[in-house]
């Protein structure tokens, strides 16, 4: 989904996905954290009660990465780009 960064005719993009969960979660949260931080991100791990990542910086606006008991999901908002928001959602504003 895109959103509006200002009125300067910039937009920003969210998207969510989600997986089946995996065996061990804290690791899993640990070698995403550690993949962010190869990517210069600003990073910090939750580890209880369910682990969950954050992130902001790099090459994104903010990240996070959720390790819920029944799927795993990763959500991601881009840094603010040239286009218009409604233009981008396929004109749905």
């Amino acid at each position: 989904m895109a959103a509006p960064c200002g009125s300067d005719g910039t937009a920003e993009i969210s998207h969510t996905v989600a997986s089946q969960p995996g065996q061990d979660h804290l690791a899993d949260a640990r070698v995403i954290r550690d993949y962010w931080l190869s990517l210069g991100m600003e990073v910090r791990l939750v580890e209880d009660p369910i682990p969950v990542v954050y992130a902001t910086g790099g090459p994104v606006r903010r990240m996070s990465f959720g390790t819920g008991p029944a799927l795993y999901d990763i959500s991601g908002t881009s840094l603010c780009g040239v286009g218009d928001a409604a233009e981008l959602n396929g004109g749905m504003g």
